[in-house]
């Protein structure tokens, strides 16, 4: 099968629905870290936690995320 550039809408929505995949508090540590621009402590401030669980929570989401798109890119 012939690769293809995705255009952007497509590329949006299989973005999306990775994300959609992860676990809520993987989602939420996502969001507030790359699209809201938060540090560590202020994520770990609003979920509860300390540096050291949004790291590896965020770190998780990451691999999650990376073996998700890996075939898209």
């Amino acid at each position: 099968m012939p690769t293809r550039q995705l255009d952007s809408n497509e590329m949006r929505d299989i973005v999306r629905n990775a994300l959609d995949d992860l676990g809520e508090r993987q989602k939420t540590a996502v969001l507030l870290h790359k699209f809201e621009g938060m540090s560590y402590e202020e994520i770990g401030e609003i979920m509860g936690l300390g540096v050291v669980g949004v790291k590896s929570l965020l770190s998780r989401a990451r691999t999650r995320l990376r073996e998700s798109l890996e075939r898209f890119v």
